[in-house]
């Protein structure tokens, strides 16, 4: 009996220990502006790249690196149109069948930016965006493409290439800038994993 509660001890210690060590770098990631404290979908979806870098034997042992067939988008036909692949989170501006333009991205966490194919509906230089857990002033250069969804400059944050939004297409604002000013109204939209 005395060595199942050494054993228990031992167990709760690590736990705790874990914990700390990932508290102190979430607050450490907060406090230089990499997420955001009140998206706790955000807080629990960058858990593991907190960890990793405390735990790298763990963390290469459990996230092991596949190799991902090389995805080359393709024109679809001679017209202006985006096509934003979020498994790459990258998006591509085509004009007359050939690639202009291609930036990062950062789509929706969870798979929250719709799939399918769209058309840019209505267009602002600046908005306000709330939701639950945040409240952003001034979005600049916004690609409204269905319902709630668009394709906006971001000034929260720099970690294009991974998911980061409640289900936009956040660009850098000079990028957005760029997609807002060649993207008319009824420009296609295609996006896909």
């Amino acid at each position: 009996m005395k060595n199942k509660n050494k054993i228990l001890y031992i167990v709760i210690a690590l736990a705790i220990a874990v914990i700390f060590l990932s508290g102190k770098a979430i607050a450490k990631q907060i406090d230089s502006n990499q997420i955001d404290p009140i998206d706790p979908v955000q807080t629990v979806k960058n858990y593991t790249k907190v960890l990793a870098p405390s735990l790298p034997e763990i963390a290469s042992v459990a996230t092991p690196k596949k190799e991902e067939p090389k995805i080359v988008p393709q024109a679809q036909d001679n017209t202006k149109y985006i096509e934003i692949n979020l498994s790459k989170q990258t998006l591509y501006a085509f004009e007359n069948g050939q690639i202009i333009n291609s930036f990062l991205i950062s789509g929706g966490l969870m798979g929250a930016t719709p799939t399918g194919t769209f058309s840019i509906y209505s267009k602002n230089a600046s908005v306000t965006m709330a939701g639950p857990g945040y409240y952003l002033p001034g979005v600049p250069w916004v690609s409204w493409f269905t319902g709630p969804y668009s394709i906006h400059g971001t000034y929260w944050h720099s970690n294009f290439g991974h998911p980061m939004s409640h289900g936009c297409v956040n660009a850098s604002t000079p990028n957005a800038l760029w997609i807002y000013n060649w993207a008319p109204v009824g420009t296609k939209v295609i996006i896909h994993y």
